[in-house]
C-alpha cells in the first residue's frame, strides 16, 4: 500500500491497541528473519503496552531490525522534535547494543543518521542475565531528537534502528512529534491513547498566531 499523503500533526504513539495489520504505513524490517519489533500488552510507560525489540535470544550478532514510521506531514511546523521512552537493560557489562534513530525529507528514498545512544548509555537497569521485562516506569529513560526545518515538508519519515550486539530486550514507548504549528492549532492534551481521563480535563491547544 502507497501512502498518498503524510499524517498530520500532531503524532503520538502509545502503542495501545497496536495491530500492524491495521496500522498499514508503519514498517518493520527484520535483519535476520529471527525475532524483531512487536506490539506487547504488559509493558508499558504510560498505559500497558509498548512496542518489544526480543534481543534476549534468537537473533544474530550485529544485525539489524528498523521499525519505520509513516509519512508524516510537517510542512506547517516551525519547530519540531522527536521524544521517545526507553526501557533496556545488558547482560553484562560490556554488551554494545545500540538504538540509532534516521530522518528522511523525501518519504525515506534517503536517510540522515540523527541520534545514537549504546551500551550503558542506552541501560536504563543494571545489567541482568534473565529475560529483562520493565517493572513500572521508573525505568524508562526519555529520549529527544531535534529537527531542524530541512525536515519540515510534508513526506518526513523516521526509523529506529535497534542493533543487537549481545545485550537483553528493549521496550519502546511513548513517540511523539510535537512543536509549534504555524498556522493550524494543534491539540496537545489530551493525545490519543491517553487512558483515565478526568470527566473535567482541560483541553490544551497549540497557540498559532493571530488565534
Amino acid at each position: 500500500v502507497v501512502q498518498s499523503e503524510g499524517d498530520a500533526m500532531p503524532l503520538f504513539e502509545s502503542f495501545e491497541d497496536f495491530d500492524f495489520a491495521d496500522e498499514l504505513y508503519w514498517e518493520v524490517v527484520n535483519g535476520d528473519n529471527g525475532n524483531t519489533w512487536e506490539p506487547v500488552g504488559y509493558a508499558g510507560y504510560s498505559g500497558s503496552s509498548s512496542m518489544k525489540m526480543d534481543n534476549y535470544s534468537g537473533n544474530e550478532d550485529a544485525r539489524s531490525d528498523y521499525l519505520i514510521s509513516p509519512g508524516l506531514d510537517l510542512s506547517d511546523m516551525q519547530t519540531a522534535n522527536i521524544t521517545f521512552r526507553v526501557a533496556f537493560a545488558q547482560k553484562i557489562d560490556t554488551t554494545k547494543d545500540a538504538l540509532r534513530v534516521y530522518i528522511s525529507s523525501d518519504c525515506g528514498a534517503t536517510w540522515a543518521l540523527r541520534y545514537v545512544e549504546s551500551s550503558s548509555s542506552l541501560a536504563t537497569v543494571s545489567t541482568t542475565n534473565s529475560s529483562y521485562t520493565p517493572a513500572g516506569s521508573n525505568e524508562w529513560q526519555l529520549h529527544v531528537v531535534s529537527l531542524d526545518q530541512t525536515y519540515y515538508v510534508d513526506g518526513f519519515k523516521f526509523k529506529i534502528e535497534f542493533l543487537n550486539k549481545g545485550g537483553n530486550n528493549l521496550y519502546l514507548d511513548d513517540i511523539n512529534i510535537s512543536g509549534t504549528s504555524g498556522s493550524i492549532p494543534m491539540l496537545v492534551s489530551p493525545y490519543n491513547g491517553m487512558i483515565d481521563l478526568s470527566v473535567d480535563l482541560m483541553v490544551d491547544w497549540d497557540a498559532v498566531d493571530g488565534v
